[in-house]
């Protein structure tokens, strides 16, 4: 009878690790990314340059993903419009080096991009509201997690989608000081004389030394999937990463980081 009770204990406990090994991995990544910021934070405290404000996990969090939605976004815009994909192109020079541009630039209430800025705007919408239940999907595809911005409480008044959106450039603008990085320049070769764009690879610093950080690949709108980015990506790169101002983005509460690093 001990050896049966033994066995059946055995035997439940061998199905419950088996259950949970999918869960385990599935997991791993976003605890390696949870151990990892930690880390910094810990390492950034008992630094020499420590400061008196730091950002909590919950804040680094955040910000990355944020940034994560703005490459996202972006890298969604870039095959949904053309003109919107050659006026993001043209921002950039990348025979006089240009490789970085500040997000104000091409999203900005005095931006000169119409094209670019009202299909973000649309991207922006139909994930605002898809997320919160209001609009339907056409397809389902890979995307960070939760909605572009947090929910706008308008109270008992209900706000129109170009307050939502307005709303939205703010919360990117005024609390951050954001830029688009591109480590590996811009192919604008088409795919196939379709007049495609070819695939890209959205993703954000992550807010620690780390050189490789959690993506999306982008091969067309309604095929987006999980990935991951290190130096040695190749392909078209969308990084979104914070850049410092002697005033508005000090950024004191990373005194170790250079930002600038990241796929450099």
């Amino acid at each position: 009878m001990t050896k049966i009770k033994f066995l059946l204990i055995l035997l439940v406990a061998t199905v419950i690790y088996c259950c949970s090994t999918n869960d385990i991995n599935e997991e791993s990544t976003e605890v390696e990314f949870i151990e990892g910021l930690e880390s910094k934070i810990s390492n950034t405290k008992d630094s020499d340059q420590q400061t008196d404000s730091f950002r909590t996990i919950d804040e680094i969090e955040d910000l990355e993903l944020k940034m994560q939605w703005v490459s996202y976004l972006t890298a969604q815009v870039l095959f949904r419009d053309t003109n919107a994909r050659r006026q993001f192109e043209e921002e950039f020079d990348f025979t006089d080096g240009i490789d970085v541009v500040a997000l104000e630039d091409l999203i900005g209430d005095h931006a000169p991009y119409d094209h670019f800025r009202n299909t973000f705007k649309t991207e922006f919408l139909f994930h605002y509201h898809y997320t919160s239940g209001d609009g339907s999907s056409p397809c389902d595809v890979g995307k960070p997690s939760g909605r572009p911005a947090p929910i706008i409480d308008g109270g008992d008044l209900i706000l129109d989608d170009d307050v939502l959106f307005n709303n939205y450039v703010d919360y990117l603008l005024n609390d951050d000081c954001l830029e688009y990085y591109l480590p590996n320049g811009l192919n604008t070769m088409t795919l196939g004389g379709w007049g495609l764009p070819g695939t890209y690879t959205s993703t954000a610093h992550p807010l620690t030394d780390s050189n490789n950080n959690y993506a999306f690949t982008h091969r067309s709108l309604c095929n987006v999937s999980h990935s991951r980015v290190r130096p040695s990506t190749l392909g078209n790169i969308i990084v979104v990463r914070p850049f410092r101002t002697n005033t508005s983005c000090p950024y004191t509460d990373y005194p170790q980081l250079n930002f600038t690093d990241f796929l450099n």
